[in-house]
């Protein structure tokens, strides 16, 4: 008989593709991978919720938002939030002699594996190497043939995706310490670096700081070194043209909220539910999606997962909400549950 935690990795794999979305089906590696997560409620017929107060304290505040939400109306929201719940506890609920860092670094691997070929590719052939047919599944983002412009992605239809998931994988390896941790930071700046993705660059120093094996002075120069290297490599013009007119860039206005900001700033306040649309409408990150929900209890619950994630994986969870909804994937709670205090 098959073993049930083996559903937990399969699915951890599935939710890894939630950037590749169909058409017409919506992001349906999310949805075999739930499929496998209720397999293995089946087979374990019973999940317990974790003892420690934290924890219980998170779900309640989570609960309580959840009630908000049906009760405002926004069903699909409570609808992908209760499955990423039911996610999480699952994961969570996992004791740590069942490690999965293997899976994760595996996963993690793969995801560089993937890149490095494509990038290879375009250099030999200056071409783009797509990995699933676009016929089906939405077509990647990464390469604008007017502009001469690749960004390698990988399996990921776009740069802030990948950095995204790399950045969730990294928060789990930083809050169980794993033994490797070093190494997968390391080829994680590397992946930034090709990927040519602003916010990957801007999480470049972060991971460069957390490298715990170099002294300060070689961060700094290492830090340098790949400044010099992102400017060698980048196309600039494209950069420096988008940082000029950022107010007008749809990606910055967009994630950000720059025009809409002021006259939406009172609504961060009081607690909605959880609302894709109306956080949306003041600015597409992760920030506002969670404002929206909780308001003034936000920074409470930040409090809650600063103690259980540890400094590290905490600065990497706040940089995850930057520029998108996280909260809407289930990669997102799978690697949430994995990285905090589990059972023993």
């Amino acid at each position: 008989m098959i073993k049930s935690n083996i559903l937990l990795k399969i699915s951890l794999i599935l939710f890894t593709l939630w950037d590749i979305y169909s058409i017409h089906l919506g992001k349906v590696f999310d949805v075999v991978g739930i499929f496998f997560v209720l397999l293995y409620i089946l087979l374990k017929k019973k999940v317990y919720i974790e003892t420690n107060l934290n924890v219980k304290i998170l779900l309640f505040m989570y609960s309580m938002i959840m009630m908000l939400t049906i009760f405002n109306g926004y069903l699909q929201e409570f609808f992908v939030v209760n499955l990423g719940l039911i996610v999480f506890l699952c994961f969570n609920n996992l004791p740590r002699k069942n490690d999965f860092s293997a899976v994760v670094e595996a996963i993690f691997y793969l995801i560089i594996f993937f890149q490095v070929l494509q990038f290879s590719y375009y250099l030999l052939y200056g071409e783009n190497l797509i990995f699933y047919p676009i016929s089906f599944f939405n077509a990647p983002r990464n390469y604008s043939a007017s502009l001469d412009f690749f960004r390698a992605t990988g399996f990921f239809a776009e740069a802030n995706a990948i950095v995204t998931t790399t950045l969730l994988l990294n928060m789990y390896a930083q809050a169980v310490n794993y033994k490797r941790k070093n190494v997968i930071l390391i080829f994680t700046i590397f992946s930034n670096v090709i990927a040519k993705s602003i916010f990957g660059f801007i999480l470049i120093p972060f991971y460069i700081m957390m490298v715990s094996s170099l002294s300060f002075k070689v961060k700094i120069s290492s830090f340098l070194l790949l400044i010099f290297v992102v400017i060698y490599n980048a196309d600039l013009s494209i950069y420096m043209y988008r940082f000029d007119n950022f107010t007008d860039d749809q990606s910055f206005s967009v994630r950000l909220g720059l025009n809409s900001l002021s006259e939406n700033l009172h609504k961060l306040f009081i607690p909605s539910g959880f609302d894709v649309i109306g956080s949306s409408k003041i600015g597409i990150n992760g920030f506002y999606f969670m404002l929206n929900a909780f308001g003034v209890f936000s920074l409470y619950l930040l409090i809650i997962k600063y103690k259980l994630l540890g400094k590290n994986a905490f600065i990497l969870f706040i940089l995850s909400l930057a520029t998108y909804q996280m909260f809407t994937t289930q990669l997102f709670w799978a690697i949430l549950g994995l990285s905090i205090n589990r059972k023993k």
